[in-house]
């Protein structure tokens, strides 16, 4: 018996308005009460609100199915696409909540890196051996207008641009990159120009 219950359980043809709000009626059920109108005990006649056959308005239908597009969509997950979004929020906070030439000089300081990592790769290569490969790489890097050397401050300022990208991809629930834990461990130094070694 219990299982016949379950399988065919016994519903009502139509599920009774309760204590349902007026607007809650006037936006779900269609009902534009009036001055004097009073919320029904029983079902909303002249509506399928509450029956099997109901459907949303067509607004809540759209909003429903944007926010399921919105969380089954996955990322990218290549460097080229974090980049280029981090440099989007860049772009758009500059004039906003950071100076226009902050923005520009954060895109800047990037171009390095952008020359030099694989943009079609996972997000997810950027680990700690990239980071240690990469330093060695900013270490010999040179001006690409005069082909000088960079010095060692405008290379630690490049280090810099790229911990923080790293930083704010991290940060994303939607980007499948893990913090490199050697970005803070004070090892990043460079040569000057001029030196045979590092300089700490």
């Amino acid at each position: 018996m219990v299982d016949v219950v379950l399988v065919s359980p016994q519903l009502p043809e139509r599920i009774a308005a309760g204590t349902l709000s007026k607007p809650f009626l006037q936006e779900f059920a269609g009902i534009k009460p009036q001055k004097d109108w009073r919320l029904p005990s029983g079902a909303v006649e002249g509506t399928s609100f509450g029956t099997i056959t109901y459907d949303l308005p067509v607004k809540w239908q759209d909003r429903i199915e944007r926010m399921q597009d919105a969380s089954q969509v996955k990322q990218p997950q290549t460097v080229q696409h974090w980049h280029d979004a981090y440099l989007g929020r860049v772009d758009d906070r500059a004039g906003k909540l950071i100076d226009p030439d902050t923005a520009k000089d954060r895109r800047h300081k990037l171009r390095h890196f952008r020359e030099n990592v694989n943009l079609s790769a996972h997000i997810t290569t950027l680990d700690n051996d990239w980071v240690e490969s990469y330093e060695l790489v900013l270490d010999d890097a040179k001006h690409v207008v005069t082909g000088k050397p960079l010095g060692r401050k405008t290379k630690m300022e490049y280090m810099k641009a790229v911990r923080m990208f790293l930083r704010w991809a991290a940060s994303k629930k939607s980007c499948e990159l893990e913090l490199p834990t050697n970005l803070s461990t004070g090892e990043h130094s460079f040569r000057e120009p001029e030196g045979t070694g590092r300089v700490h």
